[in-house]
């Protein structure tokens, strides 16, 4: 009887939330935190199938978003997806400084 793959379960897990997902911050900023998460978690063999992932991820977000910001919005890890700083300090909220006439 056939067994699937680890690179079966990463197609299974991973593809269609990442092309599904692909405009969505909060998904591309999940599913970065999973990848990393599970390269730090899983025996070496599997690390480079998750590289690939991890590389597909990249490309989906320099194709899905259009502007530099954007795009390093949606490259952060993160296992909410919401992007809030771990510390709450000052220097997270602070806005950029309006350009003098």
């Amino acid at each position: 009887m056939p067994f699937p793959t680890w690179d079966d379960f990463l197609r299974l897990a991973l593809d269609e939330v990442r092309y599904c997902g692909a405009s969505s911050v909060q998904v591309m900023r999940r599913m970065n935190a999973l990848v990393i998460d599970l390269i730090q978690a899983v025996p070496e063999e599997r690390v480079l199938a998750l590289e690939y992932w991890g590389g597909r991820l990249k490309t989906t977000i320099a194709r899905s978003f259009e502007d530099g910001e954007g795009r390093m919005e949606a490259s952060k890890a993160d296992r909410q997806g919401l992007g809030a700083p771990r510390r709450h300090s000052p220097e997270n909220y602070k806005l950029p400084k309006a350009t003098e006439k």
